[in-house]
């Protein structure tokens, strides 16, 4: 936000050229063509700005005379960090029930406030969002995971305006795990609408939600706490194992995997397996670093306490259990680097496999 404010300060003050077409964030720029330098303000500006959904998209600029057209009071809600319907915010969302899931996806994105009347309309409006299609609603919750700041807000705001008790009825209580307020079939159903996937790139599977690479995410705090809850449903198992014997079945030559149940369930008949152990300290250690967290015993302990839940949790539950497989071969590598650890693996799969 602080970088678009600049470039709109620069373009202000004629610092910078503005491009003969441009949109940021929403604000309309009027265009010229080059040799045209002919821009008509007026009835057609003012019309399109009073139809926008949101004051801080209802700004207008004028390249060649440099002036703003700021109707709306747009840059006042912009520097106070106000999400404000243009005109009457109850005709304004009877538009277009969608511009209330769009006020809540700004407001979880850039963290800006909902103006009261505008959040209060919201709610008055919400039992219109059962009019829209599936797949307009779908496309803008999908933009608003992916984008908000914090999901949990977004999540928050869905369900204080009643968009979830439309769209999301599963989720009953914000404090209730996820396996009790999703069923099985409808975690799978979300899994291949997204979709999630694993995909080859270069030489390593890559894990993949709606086409974005999430293998970072999935090693986040946020999303670990839930793994275990989800790891035990035995259909989201089932799905998840086939998604992964089909990924490996399109590489010629073998591939290495790992996972808590790769030797005994999903890859039973592998010729080679390690079961790779470690301190709950150092675990917890290559985790932080791997997200690139601070080190401090505090944190230290946080971590190692949250694994060593999931590891109870996930070698408890009865559905493919954490165990090591009757025939893998056990490596303690707390004390072992990385390319030690590599080393002790390639030498095994040297010894066990042909050629």
């Amino acid at each position: 936000m602080a970088k678009m404010l600049d470039v709109l300060g620069q373009l202000m003050r004629g610092e910078v050229p503005p491009p003969p077409i441009a949109t940021l964030l929403g604000f309309s720029l009027a265009s010229v063509e080059p040799g045209h330098a002919v821009v008509e303000f007026g009835v057609s500006l003012m019309d399109d700005l009073a139809r926008r959904d949101f004051t801080i998209n209802a700004i207008a600029y004028h390249p060649v005379q440099h002036a703003w057209r700021d109707p709306f009071k747009g840059a006042d809600d912009l520097e106070h960090k106000l999400i404000r319907s243009v005109g009457d915010p109850n005709w304004r969302f009877q538009e277009d029930y969608l511009r209330i899931l769009r006020a809540l996806r700004f407001s979880a994105r850039f963290e800006f406030k909902i103006h009261a009347r505008t959040l209060e309309a919201a709610k008055a409006n919400a039992q219109g969002l059962a009019q829209l299609s599936a797949e307009r609603v779908r496309d803008e919750w999908f933009k608003g995971i992916m984008t908000a700041a914090r999901v949990s807000k977004l999540l928050r705001l869905w369900m204080d305006v009643g968009a979830a008790r439309i769209w999301l009825p599963e989720i009953r209580d914000a404090g209730s795990g996820m396996r009790d307020a999703w069923p099985p079939q409808q975690v799978v159903a979300l899994a291949e609408d997204l979709p999630v996937r694993l995909v080859l790139v270069g030489d390593a599977f890559r894990p993949t939600v709606a086409g974005v690479d999430v293998e970072e995410t999935i090693r986040s705090e946020r999303v670990t706490r839930h793994v275990s809850a989800i790891a035990a449903i035995r259909e989201v198992r089932n799905w998840v194992n086939v998604q992964q014997r089909e990924a490996v079945a399109g590489v010629p030559g073998g591939v290495v995997v790992d996972g808590r149940d790769i030797g005994t369930v999903v890859f039973p008949d592998a010729p080679v397996k390690v079961f790779l152990t470690a301190s709950p300290e150092e675990r917890a250690r290559r985790r932080l670093a791997q997200r690139g967290s601070r080190i401090d015993p505090a944190e230290l302990a946080r971590e190692a306490q949250a694994l060593a839940a999931r590891d109870h949790a996930d070698s408890t539950r009865p559905v493919a259990p954490l165990r090591a497989a009757a025939d893998a071969v056990r490596l303690d590598t707390t004390d072992l680097s990385l390319e030690q650890q590599a080393d002790r693996v390639v030498a095994l799969a040297r010894e066990r496999l042909p050629g």
